[in-house]
Formats: C-alpha cells, structure tokens, sequence
C-alpha cells in the first residue's frame, strides 16, 4: 500500500494546530482514505452495516451491530505523524478512548497497525471472533488500496 494512498496528507495546519491535535485542525480529506470515516463502511463491511450518514468534517453516524445499533464515529489524524485516531461511541453517548491506528511508511508505501481492546469479561470466543473479524476487514482494505494503486500507474 503506498501511504498517501492509505492516509490524505491534504492537511494545512499552523503550529498551534500541529501541538494540539484537535479536529479543528483538520482542513481537507481525501476521499476513500482511512482519514475519510466514511469510507470506512465500504471496506469494513463485518463491523459496520450500511452506509455512513455524514454529521460533521469528521464524523458520521453508523449502524454498528456489535454496539447495539446505531452509533457516531469520528476521525482525528495527523498525517505527518502517521496517526490516525478512531473515536466510536452509541449515538448519544459521549466518545471513549479512541482506538489507535497507526501508519508506518516503507519503502513502497506502508503498514496499517489498528489497535484492538479487549474488554474486561468479554467471552474468549467474542473476542477471537472479533479479531478474525478485524483481520478479514483489513485484508479487504489492502486488496481495495492496491487494486486503486494499480489502476493509477
């Protein structure tokens, strides 16, 4: 996967923007990128069902069975870190921790990490569960991110 394929990197930001990290430092994404929530929901189609209704620069709202129902997802990023911050909660529930993703730059593009938390009292087979759950919709977000860098050379 190249990272700017992975990641927009069509961010302006002054000083202030870049130590603080907060949405409002976020200016442009690029569509289909894992900053762009709701491209989420066309390649992690095990987690969320249905497509995301836009609600703000950076946020949307998602049907997301394994939390109930209906739920709101935002994105913080900070491209030249590599971050990307997913932040999901019930629809009118405050935002928890967020759930890091971190894009690492290789020779010929990158590594996508998403972070996992396993719950205290989740059941050993939810868990496994979800993470070939994960592993599936990660596999599907390589496949669509090399098949567009194939078709752009």
């Amino acid at each position: 996967m190249r990272a700017e394929d992975v990641m927009s990197l069509d961010t302006q930001r002054s000083n202030r923007d870049r130590r603080h990290h907060d949405r409002r430092a976020l200016r442009r994404r690029r569509p289909g990128t894992l900053s762009d929530p709701v491209a989420h929901t066309q390649w992690a189609t095990e987690f969320f069902a249905g497509e995301a209704e836009p609600i703000g620069e950076c946020e949307v709202r998602v049907d997301v069975p394994r939390m109930g129902g209906r739920a709101k997802m935002r994105i913080d990023v900070s491209p030249e870190a590599g971050v990307i911050d997913l932040y999901l909660a019930r629809q009118h529930e405050p935002y928890g921790p967020p759930l890091p993703v971190r894009v690492l730059r290789n020779r010929d593009g990158a590594d996508v990490l998403f972070t996992l938390a396993r719950f205290p009292g989740m059941p050993d087979d939810v868990w496994r569960d979800g993470v070939e759950s994960m592993e599936r919709e990660l596999a599907a977000l390589k496949r669509r991110h090399e098949q567009d860098a194939r078709g752009s050379d």
